[in-house]
């Protein structure tokens, strides 16, 4: 069973664009971008931690 089977299905599509997004120590500025419009497009409030917390 692959991940387009799994529930529910709007869950495992975010986790699959998320995975698709390279993100090497210290470089994480595309990862970032993606959960803050992710965040807004939801309503979601989003606190972002100073960098080596």
């Amino acid at each position: 069973m692959g991940i387009s089977a799994l529930e529910p299905k709007s869950l495992w599509e975010v986790f699959t664009q998320l995975n698709a997004i390279p993100r090497p120590s210290k470089k994480e500025q595309k990862v970032i971008e993606f959960v803050k419009i992710l965040a807004k497009s939801a309503s979601y409030p989003l606190l972002l931690m100073p960098q080596g917390m």
